[in-house]
């Protein structure tokens, strides 16, 4: 498989879509110094070197031009004067009224959702009218999501800047031709509310865990829109296509400038934000190799950067990570039911920040929405595990096992919830704990 350089674009098509004009409008603006190399009839251009361009040359805005009537030269009469006068007035009058209709109930037509097509897609307003539309230069596959997730779950359209106006972020899986082995890679691409690309971050790393090196490409699986202190800011969770391993990227709206912030051996599927009186923390939910089960990290965000806990020596200790921990960590201990269903994956795939703490949403049997366990934690005075319950179809499940004798005892006998398993806390200052939980019987 070719190798693809992410920064590269080799032709006037691709340079065209990336900077989401027409291939007339692109070559008008190499000739006008947007750097593009040319050479023996062929072009390439770098993507940094173009955004770095187009910040310094904002885009004009088209202004209609005004015919002013010709100048008589002969003597203009008294009543075309009158008739002048009270024509311009009107006209005066009818102007102001239209402006002040036009600023207090007519509104601009803004970004609301995002349909995706074959190769792009197309932006439309609140109404239902088509704003504007993208194509990429390369294949758009789906099918590199193979989780199964849908493309518009990735795109996030808000007030990024705090200006009134409304920015589209999406996220696009992209193969270098249309042939399923063909080398993918995925691109976060960010546009102004009239279509402009403003910046585009294609997730990048470099990891060494143990004898291990791990490279992109790098899988995208959650966004979070942070809002602190009325500067939004981006969170991306980046997941390696083979080992799963991840890091979270925090990107700054105005700029795409990403910053690494946190490394966890294992998928993040699930990015919140909780915010308490002592700081606000960022929530990484997911699955850890290592420990073979659900996991959630806490992250104070004024924390620089942060790697999941993990033992000395083994191919799960991120080696080249700089130092840093996260706050908190949990291990979630796998359930019967997934044990006796021997599914490989128990993920916390969400989480849900309340005003008594946090729900915690572990899939008992992966991708299987309802078979769950639900964990609450408290946040004050300190973070940690207070209860245990099921849902509902995990309550089916359990009585089907136990008619099918695969369990040996029924609902109402269950050892899990007679004595619950532990979770395993680790803390930077007590390093790993085992905290039990109450008998607990309810269901959701």
């Amino acid at each position: 498989m070719a190798e693809i350089n992410p920064d590269r674009l080799e032709s006037w098509k691709e340079i065209a879509a990336f900077v989401g004009r027409t291939e007339r409008t692109a070559m008008r603006w190499a000739n006008e110094g947007m750097p593009v190399q040319k050479r023996r009839g062929r072009v390439h251009a770098s993507r940094e070197a173009i955004n770095q361009w187009l910040r310094s040359h904002p885009e004009e805005e088209s202004e209609s031009e005004i015919a002013s009537p010709p100048t008589s030269k002969g003597q203009v009469r008294n009543k075309w004067v009158l008739i002048g006068t009270a024509t311009s007035f009107t006209a005066l009058v009818v102007g102001i009224v239209l402006m002040s209709y036009s600023r207090t109930i007519a509104q601009p037509a803004l970004p609301s959702r995002v349909a995706f097509a074959e190769d792009g897609f197309a932006v439309f307003d609140g109404a239902e009218h088509k704003l504007w539309a993208y194509n990429f230069s390369k294949h758009l596959d789906k099918s590199v999501f193979a989780r199964g997730e849908s493309l518009e779950n990735l795109v996030r359209v808000e007030d990024f800047r705090g200006d009134g106006d409304r920015e589209v972020l999406v996220v696009a899986p992209l193969r270098a031709g249309p042939n399923p082995d063909d080398m993918f890679q995925v691109e976060v691409d960010f546009f102004s509310s009239r279509g402009r690309l403003l910046w585009s971050y294609i997730p990048q790393g470099s990891f060494q865990f143990g004898e291990h090196k791990l490279e992109g490409p790098w899988n995208v699986f959650d966004l979070y829109v942070s809002d602190e202190n009325s500067k939004k800011t981006i969170w991306l969770s980046a997941v390696h296509y083979i080992w799963g391993n991840s890091f979270i990227a925090q990107l700054d709206p105005a700029t795409g400038k990403a910053d690494i912030r946190f490394v966890n051996t294992g998928i993040v599927y699930n990015l919140n934000e909780l915010k308490t009186p002592s700081g606000t923390f960022l929530l990484a939910a997911g699955f850890n190799n290592e420990y073979d089960s659900g996991s959630l990290a806490i992250i104070n965000e004024r924390q620089p950067f942060a790697a999941s806990p993990q033992t000395s020596g083994t191919r799960h200790k991120c080696v080249s990570c700089a130092d840093g921990a996260p706050d908190y960590y949990f291990v979630f201990p796998r359930s019967e039911i997934n044990q006796v269903e021997k599914v490989h994956e128990d993920p916390v795939r969400r989480t849900k920040v309340t005003g008594q703490g946090i729900e915690v949403f572990k899939y008992e049997l992966r991708d299987v929405e309802g078979v769950e366990t639900f964990y609450s934690l408290r946040t004050e005075p300190t973070i940690e595990p207070v209860s245990l319950r099921y849902g509902s179809d995990y309550d089916m499940l359990h009585r089907q096992l136990s008619a099918q004798k695969k369990l040996d005892h029924s609902l109402d006998a269950c050892p899990e919830r007679l004595h619950p398993k532990p979770i395993r806390m680790w803390t930077p200052t007590s390093g790993w704990t085992d905290v039990r939980l109450k008998p607990s019987r309810s269901s959701d």
